[in-house]
Order: structure tokens, then sequence, then C-alpha cells
């Protein structure tokens, strides 16, 4: 598989090959591409019509990491539609008892390849919660772009914000807002490309194993650091 360069740097060369379609013009995609991302990243770009625009570095391989899921996602509409719908199955091997299961809890996951770790942990702490009589919310708000310090909170965890240059530079101000209120604020971070430690007081690391179908190596140092109020 040709080398691929990051989702969001793809989209960038994709939106200009789109630009220079108007046009028929493609002279500049391969000096976009050598500024933007360097000559040794792979590069793909195919327009509408089957024609390759530009495979740089396409024979040099590589490990695809999480940008497997561009392919995946394109051979399953492909082969199933855009209206398929994947269903994952909960069911028990025992009796409830006010309304708690004993004995094995059983998941088919009906092959839906989006039904990844961190769904499995939503599921894990919900059934966590209700064996020990608490209660937690997910909100789809975004916080960042909510007033400083929002919402209320005694403590603030983020983990792996800092992957995208304006990702990073929302979260980490919304973070510095909550620790000007006098919050404990945690960020856990694995060493991305738009983490700066300037402002940040570490306070764990860690060796954490990792699948190669989501990063490029299959261990990862990452590193636990308390957000301060204001940058040093």
């Amino acid at each position: 598989m040709p080398a691929r360069a990051p989702p969001a740097l793809v989209v960038a060369l994709l939106l200009l090959a789109s630009g220079c379609a108007i046009g028929r013009d493609f002279s500049d995609l391969a000096g976009a591409a050598r500024t933007i991302l360097g000559a040794d990243q792979g590069v793909y770009v195919e327009a509408s019509d089957g024609e390759i625009l530009l495979a740089q570095a396409a024979r040099r391989a590589v490990h695809p990491a999480s940008v497997s899921k561009v392919p995946t996602t394109l051979a399953l509409l492909r082969r199933l539609g855009p209206d398929y719908r994947f269903t994952t199955t909960f069911s028990g091997a025992g009796a409830l008892h006010d309304g708690l299961l004993e004995g094995d809890l059983i998941v088919d996951g009906g092959g839906d390849p989006f039904f990844v770790d961190e769904n499995a942990l939503l599921v894990a702490a919900r059934l966590n919660a209700r064996a020990n009589d608490i209660s937690f919310e997910i909100s789809r708000d975004d916080w960042l772009a909510g007033p400083e310090g929002a919402p209320d909170a005694d403590v603030v965890i983020a983990g792996d914000v800092c992957y995208e240059r304006e990702m990073s530079a929302r979260a980490l101000a919304w973070l510095r807002g909550h620790a000007r209120l006098g919050r404990l604020v945690l960020l856990g971070d694995p060493g991305r490309n738009y983490f700066s430690a300037q402002g940040l007081e570490e306070r764990a690391r860690y060796e954490i194993p990792t699948s190669l179908q989501l990063e490029n190596r299959g261990m990862r140092e990452t590193v636990v650091w308390r957000v301060l109020p204001h940058p040093c």
C-alpha cells in the first residue's frame, strides 16, 4: 500500500487538488506536497475520474497506523453501501438480581470496525457505575467553545488532545481556564506533534502498549502533566 500522510494533511491536499481541477492545472500539487509534508512523506491524490494526480513516495513501505481507517471505510461503503448498519449485541449468561447480572456478559460485535477500545470502555464504565450504584453523564457539547471554567468541576482530566494545531491551542486554553479557578487539571499526552510542555508540571510517566492498527509503534511513552494556570 502506498505510504499515507496524516488525515488532516491529506484533506488539505485534496482541497488543493479540487481547486486545481477547475482548470485542470495540477502543476503546483507536487510542490505543495513537498512544502506541506516534506519530500519523504507518502502522498496519494486521485481525481473522481480515476486520474492519479500525485503519487509521492508511493513505493516506500510504511505502517499505515490510524490512517488505515480510510481504506477500511471506502471498502465498506463500496461493499455494503451507506445505509448499512452494524449491530452489536449484549447478552448475559446468568440471572439478574436487583438489576445486576450474576454471570458472564457476552458481547457479539457483529463485525463493527468502529466498535473500538473507547466504545468498549464506555460500556464497561456504564456497567461498573450501575454495579457500584453511581451515575455519570456523557456530554456532546463543545466545552471548548463555552465560557472559561465551564462546566463546573473539581478535577478536569484530558487525554491525547494535542494531535492537531488548532485543537491543541483550544484545549490548552480551556484547561488553563479551569486551572486558574484552582481546580486540579491533568493532561495525558503520548508525544503528539503539537504538544508543548510550557506551563505544565510533569507528574508521572508510563510505557503504554499500543496497537499497530492505531499507532506506528508497539509501545508509546505517555506522560501525565498538571496544567498550571499560566504558561511559564
